[in-house]
C-alpha cells in the first residue's frame, strides 16, 4: 500500500507540473479543465495496474551469496518485529485524519444548504436571496446572492452571468470530487494545488463567459474590484471575490 500511495503522490504531482509549465497561460480554458480531472484519474488508477514482465530462469546463486542473503533476512524479521509495537498506529492515524476531512467535508455543505434566505426562480436558474450581506457564490445548481445584491428585484447582470456559468458547467462536482479524494488520500499534498488551479481555471471560464456577452472589460474591471472587499469563507463554492 505504500508503494501505490507513493505512485499516486508522484503521478499526480508529475502531471500538475506538466500543467504548470506548459498549460496554465495558455488560453485553452475548457482544454485545461478537463486535463486537470483526468491527470487526476489516471494518477489514481496507473498504481493499480501491474504490467506482467517475463519470468526468465537464473541459475542458482553460490553458497556464499546464499549465506549473507540468509543473514540479511534474520536481520530484517528482527527490525519487523521490533516495528510492531507502533506499525499498527499507522492505520489509525490515517482513518483518524480521513475521518477528521470528512467531517468538516460534511459540515461545509451542511453549512451552505442551511443558509436563511428566500428560494426563487430568476432568469430560469435557481436562485437564493439571503438575509446577510455577502458576496455571490454558487453550489451545485443554485446560486446565493446577500440581500444588498437583490436591488429593485434585479441582479446585476454581469454577476449572474459569471455564477450561472459555474452552474451550468457544473464546476462544483470538480471542487466536490477533489474533496473525496482529500479525504480518501489526505496525504498527497498535489491535491491542494490541483484545487487552486481548479478554482482559477473556473474563474477564468466564468469571466470569459461575461466579456463573450458584450460587457465591456473595463467596467467589469472596475467591479472585480468593487467586490474584493466581500469575501465569506464557505468552503466547495465558486466566490464572486475575485483575486485572479
Amino acid at each position: 500500500m505504500f508503494a501505490i500511495a507513493l505512485k499516486i503522490v508522484l503521478v499526480s504531482a508529475l502531471l500538475l507540473a506538466v500543467y504548470y509549465i506548459f498549460l496554465e497561460k495558455e488560453k485553452v480554458l475548457k482544454f485545461n479543465r478537463f486535463y486537470l480531472l483526468f491527470s487526476l484519474v489516471f494518477a489514481y488508477t496507473i498504481p493499480f495496474i501491474s504490467l506482467t514482465i517475463p519470468n526468465f530462469e537464473k541459475s542458482k546463486p553460490n553458497l556464499i551469496i546464499e549465506n549473507v542473503v540468509q543473514q540479511q533476512a534474520v536481520l530484517v524479521s528482527n527490525a519487523e518485529q521490533n516495528n510492531v509495537n507502533w506499525m499498527f498506529l499507522i492505520p489509525i492515524i490515517y482513518v483518524s485524519v480521513a475521518l477528521l476531512f470528512l467531517v468538516k467535508a460534511i459540515f461545509s455543505v451542511y453549512k451552505i444548504l442551511n443558509l436563511k434566505g428566500q428560494n426563487l426562480i430568476y432568469h430560469h436558474q435557481k436562485i437564493k436571496i439571503l438575509e446577510k450581506e455577502i458576496a455571490p457564490f454558487s453550489f451545485l445548481n443554485k446560486i446565493y446572492f446577500g440581500k444588498n445584491y437583490w436591488i429593485e428585484n434585479k441582479i446585476d447582470q454581469r454577476i449572474f452571468l459569471h455564477e450561472k456559468l459555474h452552474v451550468q458547467q457544473k464546476h462544483s462536482f470538480d471542487i466536490l470530487f477533489i474533496e473525496i479524494l482529500k479525504i480518501v488520500t489526505w496525504f498527497n499534498p498535489a491535491l491542494y494545488f490541483y484545487k487552486k488551479a481548479m478554482i482559477n481555471n473556473h474563474e477564468f471560464l466564468a469571466d470569459e463567459n461575461v466579456v463573450n456577452s458584450n460587457y465591456g472589460i473595463k467596467s467589469y474591471q472596475h467591479l472585480i474590484l468593487d467586490e474584493i472587499i466581500y469575501h465569506q469563507n464557505y468552503q466547495l463554492t465558486h466566490q464572486f471575490n475575485f483575486y485572479n
